[in-house]
């Protein structure tokens, strides 16, 4: 797909040792046009795997299967990523909360004003979320 610049795993297969073989299998995305290859991926048979408000949120989550595409088109988000990946994968981070905690640090260091929590907790009356969801849909 010629709308993706970037692309690279993470979550647990990526960083865990040995990998789990019950998750997901995980790739950031950084792309020059967000909406097409969210248009692309669906003709594809992709599906949006989350309840993120994107207006809010600097990603966007396309599953198909058991591969989940974590697509944005925001470059300190996909550097974060990466680096978070690698930090996390460097000392073989298992826990789920841990590696969750180190995205958010390292992503806020490269300057990413985000919060998953603000997205999943934001009140809307037309899409109420469960929070208790949060911990089971985050792609790391």
């Amino acid at each position: 797909m010629d709308k993706i610049i970037y692309k690279r795993p993470t979550g647990s297969r990526e960083i865990v040792n040995p990998p789990p073989t019950n998750t997901d299998e995980d790739w950031i995305i950084y792309t020059n046009d967000f909406v097409g290859l969210i248009m692309d991926l669906k003709k594809e048979g992709f599906e949006h795997d989350n309840h993120k408000h994107y207006d809010e949120s600097p990603f966007c989550s396309m599953r198909k299967g058991d591969v989940n595409y974590i697509i944005t088109d925001k470059l300190n988000f996909y550097e974060a990523t990466i680096k978070a990946t690698s930090i996390a994968k460097e000392l073989n981070i298992k826990d789920k909360q841990d590696r969750c905690d180190l995205f958010m640090i390292v992503r806020r260091a490269f300057g990413v004003e985000f919060d998953i929590k603000d997205v999943f907790e934001k009140d809307r009356t037309d899409d109420p979320l469960d929070f208790s969801v949060f911990n089971d849909d985050i792609p790391f």
